[in-house]
């Protein structure tokens, strides 16, 4: 069985997305192992939230390519989505797929021995792992031995409040909220799996459920996964102030599971910089809350 490593930056919901290709490289028969472990393969989920999140990106990519000169390298996430050609440029780099499913079948494609476009001249691994199935719920591995038994979940993705100072909307513009069964039936497999805290969150997580007049609320969905078997807590990501309805706060004054304090994002108390910052509120509005 050959190993394989995911390296992630950035975010809670890159590091729930993360997760969720170590699972489906596992369906694929893979071990996925931790950092340090010898690898056959190496995927880097990548963030390009500011200058600094690329560069440490660039570098990380180029630590594992000295580390392990042989092994191929694929790379995917959000700088992937603005600037894949100077990712492709990186030595060691097999691949880049900004969509994680074409990731995993370029990953299938290479291991069958059918090179990529990547033009790296990396020989391409051949051994009897599956091709990957969407379809197929993989199964989620549990907590590592000696590691916190918490784990994200991703219920929204996409953000399209387009703040000036933010690259988000441009690398991930498609509101896109989980279903309510699905996203339960996940948080089961979660708790099943030995993890005892959820840590709730998305790209944009107050627009949950608002792409549709019908939509189910964050409020509800929120409900329904505190009420998770086995679940001992529960958390929210950052949600911003002006999207935090009063059915939420009393729902979290109420619940045993859910923790009792929230992330509200302010960046800064000058209403002419939350101005220039296309924020829509002002610091009075902040305090109001």
């Amino acid at each position: 069985m050959k190993n394989a490593v995911v390296l992630t930056l950035g975010c809670k919901t890159n590091q729930y997305e993360g997760d969720v290709l170590r699972r489906r490289l596992a369906a694929m028969g893979y071990r996925v192992a931790a950092d340090g472990t010898v690898p056959d393969l190496v995927v880097v989920n990548t963030c390009t939230v500011t200058v600094r999140a690329d560069r440490k990106c660039r570098q990380l990519i180029r630590r594992t390519a000295r580390r392990h000169p042989h092994v191929p390298i694929y790379v995917t996430g959000c700088y992937v989505h603005r600037k894949a050609e100077e990712l492709v440029a990186l030595e060691g780099v097999a691949g880049v797929a900004a969509d994680k499913e074409e990731l995993l079948r370029m990953i299938s494609r290479n291991e069958h021995g059918t090179p990529s476009d990547g033009g790296t001249g990396i020989p391409a691994c051949r051994s009897p792992q599956k091709a990957p199935d969407r379809n197929v719920r993989p199964t989620i591995l549990s907590p590592e031995p000696g590691r916190r038994t918490r784990a994200f979940l991703k219920i929204q993705d996409g953000c399209d409040a387009f703040c000036s100072y933010c690259i988000v909307p441009y690398v991930r513009p498609t509101l896109r909220s989980e279903p309510i069964d699905r996203v339960l039936d996940e948080a089961r497999g979660l708790s099943d799996a030995g993890f005892r805290e959820i840590v709730v969150t998305g790209i944009h997580l107050g627009r949950y459920g608002t792409e549709s007049a019908d939509g189910p609320s964050l409020t509800e969905v929120v409900r329904r996964v505190a009420q998770t078997p086995g679940l001992a807590r529960l958390r929210l990501s950052s949600i911003e102030h002006p999207e935090l309805p009063d059915d939420l706060i009393e729902l979290i004054a109420e619940s045993p599971v859910l923790c009792p304090h929230l992330h509200l994002p302010l960046q800064s108390g000058d209403d002419r910089v939350l101005a220039a910052m296309n924020r829509h509120y002002t610091a009075n509005d902040f305090l109001k809350t």
